[in-house]
């Protein structure tokens, strides 16, 4: 044993020498650079100079000093640890915990099966119960759940707390085993423990794999508003960009006086698909948002086409608490410039901006948050969200009413009503309830007709505004 531990030392002392010299022969040569570059400075700029010179040779040492401890504790886990590990799980938890050590629950490493999973969600394809969640304090909180996904009908929120998923707790456990843990077969059913304000209650989900559409459109109030609706800022290789342009074109050939952008539980994607966006509804040159990362600042315009809908049309984005990061950049710029009214919830508040770094070896990859973002005027979202213009709340189900629509999804109660009733009519609301009352599950009747809709809203394209009070609103805002 105590040869052992003498090579052991040995050998870590060698390489921490190694390590050490390597660093050190860069830095001078770094400061010799920067002095020949720069004019003479003043007392205070020598001052500032010094305590950050002190600063960065503390933080040096320290990164010597722990690089030889992390290759000592990989050394005595993988020779004492009573389970036998890989050397690959070691590395790649302590890249996860470099991660987490930033405090940002943003910044995360893929492993290739989330890398393989990261490249479906951008392209269209989901599978699971729909919801994009960040971790907040420790705990999973569910940013929004997916337009027609699993968690949606089952009644999940945004702003909901994940606190376990079939009975083991999701505290601290990270997106990663998260994502382990709500992923399965279609058709498995897996249990959530809900928080909600301070509510707390099981639903049961099943999960499934959907396809998303990320541009919808219709138009409503008799031909008078054209209505846009946008689920997230990807899909730019599938036309989604394209699609949300020929919309706009239309509209504006149609001769319509009105527009609503439906931008409520959209959780976001790429920023650059919300500058194109914006611009849209801009003049060119326009000032979209603003970024600050650690080394610059810079502000990114309207360009390329731009003005697509006339200055005159009104236009009224909604937006709700899973309205977030690229959503909020789009709907804070235009509130900005006063070219929207937003109306509806407050927004979820990330400002952020991360980078996708792939790929890396192993088919790997990683995101890190490098920029955080403002709104022309300087304003700054993260933590905070836009407020609207005009605060109208959603329809939300009761915790009672999430634990009964998690039912109707698992009993098939749903599908049992359609094959009944194949064709929806105004009548089969009073049906569907007296349905559910056989059942013993009793929900509201705006619920019900909400859910009823959205069933049959595959045939039916046009949103119900009876259903949505965040829509019915828009519309008597911009039809007097």
């Amino acid at each position: 044993m105590n040869v052992m531990r003498l090579i052991f030392t040995k050998l870590i002392v060698l390489s921490f020498l190694l390590l050490s010299a390597g660093l050190a022969a860069a830095e001078p040569a770094k400061e010799k650079t920067d002095s020949q570059q720069k004019p003479p400075a003043s007392e205070s700029q020598k001052g500032d100079a010094k305590t950050q010179a002190d600063a960065q040779k503390t933080d040096l040492e320290n990164s010597h000093i722990y690089q030889n401890v992390f290759q000592q504790v990989f050394f005595l886990i993988q020779n004492y640890h009573v389970d036998q590990t890989t050397r690959k799980k070691l590395l790649e938890g302590a890249i996860r915990g470099m991660l987490e050590s930033t405090g940002d629950p943003y910044s995360r490493f893929l492993g290739r099966e989330e890398h393989k999973d990261f490249n479906h969600s951008e392209g269209g394809d989901l599978v699971g119960i729909g919801v994009e969640v960040t971790i907040q304090n420790g705990t999973p909180l569910i940013i929004a759940p997916v337009p027609g996904g699993p968690a949606e009908k089952a009644g999940l929120q945004s702003g909901d707390k994940i606190l376990s998923i079939g009975g083991e707790p999701t505290r601290y456990v990270g997106i990663t085993r998260l994502s382990e843990m709500i992923t399965g077969e279609p058709g498995s059913i897996v249990q959530l423990g809900i928080l909600r304000g301070n509510a707390q209650f099981s639903v049961r989900v099943e999960r499934g794999v959907f396809q998303l559409d990320y541009v919808k459109s219709s138009i409503l109030a008799e031909g008078k508003v054209g209505y846009l609706r946008l689920q997230a800022f990807f899909g730019e290789d599938s036309g989604s960009v394209q699609k949300f342009k020929s919309i706009l074109q239309d509209f504006q050939s149609r001769g319509l006086t009105s527009v609503v952008l439906d931008l409520r539980n959209n959780s976001g994607g790429h920023v650059e698909m919300a500058r194109i966006l914006s611009g849209y509804f801009l003049k060119k040159g326009d000032v979209v948002y603003r970024v600050r990362s650690r080394t610059e600042q810079k502000e990114f315009a309207a360009s390329g086409d731009t003005e697509l809908i006339s200055p005159k049309v009104k236009l009224i984005i909604l937006i709700n608490r899973g309205s977030a990061s690229a959503s909020e950049i789009l709907a804070g710029c235009l509130q900005d410039h006063k070219r929207a009214i937003l109306l509806g919830d407050q927004s979820f508040g990330k400002a952020s901006v991360q980078q996708v770094f792939r790929p890396l070896p192993d088919d790997t990859a990683v995101l890190i948050t490098t920029q955080r973002y403002y709104t022309p005027l300087n304003r700054s979202l993260h933590g905070v969200g836009l407020r609207p213009d005009i605060l109208v709340p959603d329809i939300v189900p009761t915790p009672q009413e999430s634990v009964y629509l998690g039912t109707i999804e698992e009993k098939k109660f749903l599908e049992e009503f359609l094959k009944q009733y194949p064709e929806y009519n105004e009548s089969l609301l009073e049906k569907f309830q007296a349905f559910l009352k056989k059942q013993s599950i009793q929900i509201r009747p705006e619920l019900s007709r909400l859910i009823l809709r959205r069933e049959y809203g595959v045939r039916s394209p046009d949103p119900d505004v009876k259903s949505d009070p965040q829509l019915a609103r828009a519309l008597k805002e911009l039809v007097h």
